[in-house]
């Protein structure tokens, strides 16, 4: 049975031998032709010889523009950027990769080779990434990490991608957090006392952290999305009235806060019905505005979402929902509007891509057992009363049968 060929562009056994009495180093390469080649190599120990041997067979790796396995992961990570920063994206988006890009990815592993960034170097990269600063930013660096090696991979400088085999990212275990009823009724009494209380310096506040939160719940959009509703989006005389999600507040490439038309995903962009209770806030709003923004700040420009956020926390200090996120908002429309419609409702509301994301970051498991009441009430039955009168369909049929 004819011995099998070597893979294009790899060599055989290295044999270390002696040739007019020179250490000599020899392997068959088979090269890009297909054509399998004896190459040898000499020095002045079998060692350096063989070192000079793998060294020239490597130099026989068709490169390909320029990538290839000696190509570090610094000039591969800035090839990949340029690729990636070619598509439209969302201004977030480029920054919080360029940012892992350059503060963990060039930092931890930019030296190394193509060739040297093994799958467990990348493993344990990823898992010390993960420890130092956390899931989010380690998921991200996978995600990075792939796509390099994906275009090192087109470009033949490595024959697989050694990400494909490093570990996912543990996920740790966290509850969805959702607001009942009641919880909605008293945050919202809450940051309306919080918006009629005067300042520290005896000043009407501008915050109207209740008109905001009310567009939280009737809507599910996220901070972004809602500080950066403008009028013309807004049609209160529609049937129903209704919003155009269509742009969020981010910063621009020059660091400043703005009004990003793009939004975080395509599927962000859409349309929502307006409940009674938002129309007659906005409705409100409307009358009194001076500003293309529903929520301007202070001086009519763009809110800066921190800004909000430390008015948030102030307002909700020594409450029992001290701590708690506007993202929490979103987390209970999506649970409310699962639980009474259903999950790809949720999805569309909340403006998600998948259902999934939405099922698992957004609405809150509570486990609830389907109504069985009917059934289980068949064990109602004592020995010394007649089960037919028991009141059980089921058990009716049985004795009947």
């Amino acid at each position: 049975m004819a011995r099998p060929p070597l893979v294009l562009e790899t060599w055989g056994r290295i044999r270390r031998t002696t040739i007019d009495g020179k250490p000599t180093a020899i392997a068959y390469y088979r090269d890009a032709d297909g054509v399998t080649r004896k190459l040898e190599r000499r020095g002045k120990t079998a060692a350096e010889a063989e070192r000079t041997l793998v060294a020239a067979l490597r130099d026989r790796l068709t490169p390909s523009e320029g990538i290839t396995g000696d190509t570090r992961l610094t000039d591969l990570a800035e090839l990949w950027w340029t690729e990636f920063e070619a598509k439209d994206r969302a201004i977030g988006t480029v920054r919080r990769y360029r940012q892992v890009l350059e503060k963990d990815i060039i930092r931890g592993l930019g030296g190394l080779m193509v060739r040297e960034a093994t799958v467990g170097r990348l493993d344990r990269f990823v898992k010390t990434v993960a420890e130092k600063t956390g899931y989010a930013t380690a998921r991200l660096c996978s995600v990075v990490l792939t796509g390099m090696f994906d275009m090192a991979a087109r470009h033949d400088a490595v024959r697989t991608n050694p990400m494909r085999s490093v570990a996912p990212v543990p996920k740790p275990e966290r509850e969805t957090l959702a607001h009942t009823l009641d919880d909605v009724a008293e945050l919202r009494e809450i940051l309306r006392a919080w918006d009629a209380t005067p300042d520290k310096r005896g000043m009407k506040r501008t915050a109207d952290l209740a008109d905001i939160a009310d567009t939280y719940l009737g809507t599910g959009c996220r901070t972004g999305e809602v500080l950066g509703l403008r009028w013309s989006s807004i049609d209160l005389h529609a049937t129903p009235p209704r919003a155009h999600i269509t742009a969020t507040v981010a910063f621009d490439s020059d660091g400043k806060l703005a009004i990003q038309e793009k939004t975080k995903t395509d599927s962000s962009r859409r349309e929502l019905k307006l409940p009674p209770f938002l129309v007659d806030v906005l409705d409100r709003r409307r009358a009194n505005s001076h500003s293309e923004l529903v929520f301007p700040s202070s001086t009519g420009t763009v809110r800066a979402p921190s800004n909000f956020l430390q008015q948030w926390h102030a307002a909700l200090k020594d409450t029992r929902f001290e701590g708690t996120v506007p993202k929490t908002f979103r987390s209970s429309v999506a649970t409310l509007v699962k639980k009474l419609a259903s999950t790809d409702d949720a999805k569309e509301q909340l403006g998600h891509s998948s259902s999934s994301v939405t099922e698992e970051h957004y609405i809150k498991q509570t486990h609830e057992g389907p109504d069985v009441t009917v059934i289980l009430e068949s064990f109602n039955v004592l020995a010394s009363k007649q089960r037919v009168n028991s009141g059980s369909p089921a058990l009716v049929e049985q004795q009947t049968a």
